[in-house]
């Protein structure tokens, strides 16, 4: 599902993911005013690939805010 984004790229905390055991506690982890998160999209089909997508939120008081305008058409590229 996502992330949390810091200083790095990847720099551990908190991610907005299920309870899988590869994920140990991190998806326990709190969730922050100030933080910022991917939203990650990722769907595989079995004829036809996969498509991802990736936005950035910062968490605020109401809930989140996007990080750039987010994206509301799929694209193809052949």
């Amino acid at each position: 599902m996502g992330h949390q984004i810091g200083r790095q790229a990847h720099d551990g905390g908190t991610i907005l993911g299920p309870l899988w055991d590869r994920y140990g506690d991190t998806p326990k982890g709190v969730v922050e005013v100030g933080n910022v998160f991917t939203l990650e999209l990722n769907v595989r089909t079995k004829d036809y690939g996969q498509v991802s997508l990736e936005e950035d939120i910062v968490i605020t008081k109401k809930g989140c805010e996007f990080l750039s305008r987010p994206q509301r058409e799929i694209f193809c590229l052949l």
